[in-house]
């Protein structure tokens, strides 16, 4: 046997696009994105997706065109007819776009469409192209480069663009019509507008106006001959606006200069407000000028659901908890951008530039982690930056001025929201603990369900009925002990949780009075050093130094003295005897101790009853419970922009001369449903207010119980609405 060396080239089969086309790509929906790539990548400022049955109604159409440059004759031979060209990959960009289908074969992706494939592409000089693939020649011929195909090239008089038109059979339209769940409530239709949705960015951020804005749009165009139980019209794909239901967020700029504004906002209360910081890093950036907004989201269970609650979008898409947490696993990142375009990778869920995820190992319940960040930060160009994109187009260079950048984010952008999202979680945490201890003791009388299931043993014929009886009888008197004993406990900690509340006031108030304190320490010292000085006429800046120091020994003597009004109405030792308390009376005094503020932000009070009920208790807890509530329906009524009306209500009610409850509404932005049933708003230091203390809803519940009146909140359609009830051993005229 002699041996043989020859030179063979390699020939791809005929079916070789169809193996590209079909067999790699995931399904028809994947397809379609891919040829919306290719009209993002043409340069276009739009892709219209339309879908139409042919008048001999056995055939059905797609046809996807964009304006974008159009291909030469010379394209088309030599680059759209090639697989896996490595045109895009060299460009890399079009027209500031980074181009997105770089392997060059998400053009064969039709072949999954359809049986057919005609393009129609014009240049902006007027050269028109004309191509006709049917991919059975594809099966028929044995080699690929024996498949003819004819490319037609002609002068033409119309808009420049590319447009792909797949023909196949109307069976195949069912793949769109069909629901894609069990609910019937998506078909193939509306899971293509999802996944469309997908692909246009949640940010493209222009820093000329501020704002967000689209430089690709996405329509569909459902034709009418696709008939009367399929979709009509037009849609424009929009963002999926995920963004939009953020838990947590961070937002502002800081300057070269080293000045700048930070905006922090929780959205997982409804009676939340932005806290407005400023920022002072006491040099320059070394990176320019910083614009920034990162939105961060709980991955939990719990905060997913109340994500979909807050995102109307989502919900009207039919999105559930995976869908969710899915479009979270797609979007994570914190980009950087640079005239409203993404620099590249970094902002993609893989890369984790600001090692995010490292950072917070050793403290995952303070510090986020990159796949719960969405979210923007653009810079300046590179001169004014010295911040450089690398040759390659693949990120930064790892320059000062990134490094700059990076310590910006971590130590200045995100502690100021990781350590307000801290405390928020840890306050919000309490009101579960409580519940979870109230329901474990609601355990420990397991004698109704045991009565239950021994009386279906105790039934049957063979057991006698005496015995029956008497096994019934013990086991209901066993359950009547349990049940004082769960009675007793509950009251014990009822005691215990109204000491500990009272214990948690007392706290709150000596870490925020030690502020105060500490400066009079320190300061009264330097004040009598320098009114020496004055004495002496020395000269120097001791007069304006005084001044200034009296200035804040005034404000700070302020906050001392509120704090400590805060705490008389707990000193119930020195109270004397009960009386009877005018309702009336003390909802006026109230209302004119508040009527200076009310009257300046235009609030209108109204009671409703002029019935003077009189209830037992001391004076001054009736009134630090009314004077509590109505100075915070003020801040929320200022603080809800979407209000229709201003204004407090007090509704009394009451039964011949017996008070029963009394209602107060407001027209501010209402309370969180969860807060509302795990009682955390009475908890001491929980707040939703920027900078509060969490005390006076506290107050207001001890206050109120020392009057045997119970204080709740309960739900309200638009605004807030307190109730004072009365319990039955209240004693009342």
């Amino acid at each position: 046997m002699s041996n043989e060396t020859d030179v063979y080239k390699i020939r791809p089969a005929g079916r070789h696009l169809l193996t590209i086309g079909r067999d790699l790509i995931k399904d028809k929906y994947a397809a379609i994105v891919e040829l919306v790539k290719n009209s993002y990548d043409a340069g276009s400022p739009d892709v219209i997706i339309s879908f139409m049955v042919l008048e001999e109604r056995n055939k059905y159409q797609i046809v996807v065109e964009d304006h974008g440059h159009g291909m030469s004759r010379d394209d088309v031979i030599n680059k759209w007819l090639v697989p896996s060209t490595d045109d895009k990959l060299e460009r890399k960009t079009y027209k500031n776009r980074t181009l997105q289908g770089r392997k060059g074969i998400g053009r064969w992706s039709a072949a999954i469409l359809g049986d057919d494939l005609f393009l129609e592409t014009v240049t902006p000089s007027g050269q028109g192209s004309e191509v006709l693939i049917q991919w059975s020649e594809f099966e028929k011929c044995e080699f690929l480069d024996q498949v003819p195909i004819l490319v037609e090239t002609k002068p033409i008089k119309a808009e420049q663009g590319t447009r792909l038109t797949i023909t196949s059979n109307l069976s195949e339209l069912e793949y769109w019509t069909r629901f894609v769940d069990e609910d019937k409530a998506l078909t193939g239709f509306d899971l293509l507008e999802k996944e469309l949705s997908k692909l246009v960015s949640p940010f493209s951020f222009s820093s000329k106006n501020g704002e967000i804005s689209d430089d690709f749009s996405i329509i569909i165009n459902y034709g009418d001959t696709l008939g009367n139980e399929c979709k009509k019209g037009r849609v424009e794909v929009r963002p999926i606006p995920i963004i939009d239901a953020f838990d947590y967020s961070v937002s502002g700029s800081i300057k070269s200069c080293g000045e700048g504004n930070i905006s922090y906002q929780v959205q997982k209360a409804r009676n939340t407000v932005k806290e407005e910081l400023t920022v002072s890093l006491g040099k320059k950036t070394g990176c320019g000028d910083l614009h920034f907004d990162l939105r961060v989201f709980d991955r939990d269970s719990e905060s997913i659901a109340e994500l979909l609650e807050r995102s109307a979008a989502l919900k009207d898409l039919g999105f559930g908890k995976r869908e969710a947490r899915n479009l979270l696993n797609e979007y994570n990142g914190i980009g950087v951008y640079r005239n409203g375009f993404r620099i590249r990778p970094l902002g993609d869920p893989e890369f984790d530039w600001l090692q995010l995820n490292k950072r917070r190992v050793q403290t995952p319940s303070r510090l986020i982690g990159s796949d719960q960040v969405i979210g923007y930060i653009e810079i300046q160009s590179e001169e004014l930056s010295d911040l450089e994109e690398k040759a390659a187009r693949d990120g930064l260079k790892e320059n000062d001025a990134y490094e700059n950048l990076k310590k910006i984010i971590l130590d200045v952008v995100l502690p100021k929201l990781e350590i307000r999202r801290f405390e928020f979680r840890r306050n919000a945490d309490k009101g579960r603990q409580k519940n979870q201890i109230e329901a474990s003791i609601s355990k420990l009388n397991p004698f109704d369900e045991l009565g239950y299931e021994l009386s279906n043993l105790l039934n049957k014929p063979d057991v006698p009925p005496e015995v029956a009886s008497q096994v019934s009888r013990i086991i209901a008197d066993k359950g009547e002990q349990q049940a004082q004993v769960v009675e007793e406990i509950k009251k014990a900690i009822a005691v215990y949780q109204g000491q500990a509340t009272l214990g948690k006031i007392v706290n709150v108030i000596l870490h925020e009075g030690r502020k105060s304190v500490g400066f009079f320490v320190d300061m009264c010292p330097l004040m009598k050093k320098w009114l020496d000085r004055l004495e002496k006429g020395e000269e120097g800046a001791w007069h304006k130094k005084l001044e200034d120091a009296v200035s804040t020994a005034e404000t700070n003597a302020k906050m001392l003295a509120h704090f400590y009004k805060q705490l008389d109405p707990l000193a119930s030792i020195r109270r004397g005897r009960k009386s009877n308390v005018s309702i009336q009376r003390a909802v006026n005094l109230a209302y004119k101790t508040l009527q200076g503020e009310l009257e300046r932000n235009q609030i209108t009070f109204h009671v409703n009853s002029d019935i003077d009920v009189l209830v037992t208790c001391w004076p001054q807890d009736l009134q630090i419970i009314f004077t509590n509530l109505f100075e915070n329906s003020i801040y929320w009524i200022c603080n809800n922009p979407s209000r229709d009306s201003s204004e407090i209500r007090v509704v009394v009610d009451a039964v011949g001369g017996q008070l029963l409850h009394i209602d107060i509404f407001d027209s501010g932005k209402g309370i969180e449903e969860k807060y509302i049933y795990n009682e955390i708003i009475f908890e001491p230091g929980f707040s939703t207010k920027p900078n509060g203390t969490g005390l006076g809803l506290a107050i207001s519940g001890e206050a109120a119980d020392r009057c045997s009146l119970d204080l709740m909140a309960l739900e309200c359609d638009k605004g807030s609405h307190f109730r004072l009830a009365v319990r039955e051993e209240n004693e009342t005229i």
